[in-house]
């Protein structure tokens, strides 16, 4: 697991190897597992709700 954060924004992630993390919606709480989050489904609604550049207002460069 490892969290990282810059002061203004949170990401969680989940190391699968040495080189490889992938993000987890959320840290997981003291009645979850790692395996409970990482089968968590998401549908299109969540993806729009959670989708990066309109949370953190990131418009093209």
């Amino acid at each position: 697991m490892a969290v990282w954060s810059n002061g203004l924004q949170t990401s969680y992630f989940h190391r699968k190897d040495p080189n490889y993390f992938e993000e987890i919606p959320n840290i997981l709480t003291s009645d979850e597992t790692l395996k409970d989050i990482l089968q968590e489904k998401f549908t299109f609604d969540n993806l729009i709700a959670i989708d990066i550049l309109k949370t953190q207002k990131r418009y093209g460069r």
